[in-house]
């Protein structure tokens, strides 16, 4: 219980949500987020990681997630190996810890983690934490952000009513498959312009982005019989409230720069169902324009992705 009442001050800025928390649900929702993690340590999942990502001298057992305490404190961690885009030669050690950690910890967190995990030379100790406390760790030259969650109550979002929306602009559904090959397309020209981003914001999978539309939550924007854009969301809860995740916003290529992206969201936000209490989404600190869109739609920061290089 010291892992989830940590995190739910530590990990995340609750104060965002304001009446819709309940503390109990919360953590019952963080209980099963730690259950999600200790699930990679079943034997079936940490051989299919060994074998997938092949790295030299690796056995089954070093993709466990471990248990270390640090030093001669009460204070724990548990951490596991990852890999930045699924990228082999990008390994860093994710750390989820029950404790709240100081700037001062983590030369001492560094030090009893590194061994576990040294075979594979990871790069990089990474956790998550409140948005409110990033300015405690951001004078350190080695600390650095990868991602922020944000996160809104539906009924105080920006919906196409609240915006000037363009009278030709509509939503429309996605009903086969084809869309795909138009998306990979829009995605190949991004990572094109910007090869730096192919890893940090990759292209969803099918399978993902079929689950979107199997949900009825895959939708084009467009404009004179035009795809602007596109707009994919799955039914996800958090907190033990009713939400709903966005996968993806992607505007194409000749449509860029003109605000679509928040007019594409704004529409969306209007045809949620009632039931729905939350929208919430993960986005990468170097993708201003989605969040611009996040920050318009008026959702906030709730939890910041964070790096501390090795």
């Amino acid at each position: 219980m010291k892992f989830v009442q940590v995190a739910s001050e530590f990990t995340y800025d609750l104060e965002v949500l304001g009446e819709l928390i309940n503390h109990e649900k919360v953590n019952k929702y963080i209980e099963s987020e730690l259950d999600q993690l200790l699930e990679l340590n079943k034997i079936d999942i940490m051989e299919t990681r060994f074998k997938h990502f092949n790295i030299p001298k690796t056995k089954i057992s070093d993709y466990e997630q471990k248990l270390i305490k640090i030093g001669e404190t009460d204070k724990f961690v548990l951490a596991g190996i990852r890999h930045m885009g699924g990228n082999p030669k990008k390994p860093f050690i994710y750390i989820w810890p029950n404790f709240m950690i100081k700037q001062s910890d983590i030369k001492d967190i560094v030090k009893n983690v590194y061994p576990y995990f040294k075979v594979f030379k990871p790069l990089h100790i990474n956790f998550w934490i409140n948005s409110t406390l990033l300015s405690k760790y951001e004078l350190d030259e080695k600390f650095f952000t990868v991602q922020q969650s944000f996160i809104g109550n539906v009924i105080k979002l920006n919906s196409k009513n609240s915006t000037t929306a363009k009278s030709k602009f509509k939503l429309q559904e996605v009903k086969s498959s084809e869309y795909y090959k138009w998306y990979e397309n829009e995605y190949n020209n991004f990572h094109i312009m910007n090869p730096d981003m192919k890893e940090r914001i990759p292209i969803n999978d099918i399978e993902l982005m079929e689950k979107c539309r199997e949900e009825n939550l895959l939708y084009y924007g467009v404009l004179k019989n035009e795809k602007v854009g596109i707009i994919a969301a799955e039914k996800s809860g958090i907190f033990g409230l009713e939400g709903i995740y966005i996968n993806e916003i992607m505007i194409a290529k000749d449509y860029r720069g003109n605000k679509y992206s928040e007019l594409l969201l704004s529409y969306f936000i209007d045809i949620l169902p009632e039931s729905v209490e939350v929208l919430w989404c993960n986005i990468d600190c170097e993708n201003i324009p989605s969040t611009k869109t996040a920050i318009y739609s008026g959702q906030e920061v709730f939890s910041v992705e964070c790096f501390y290089q090795l």
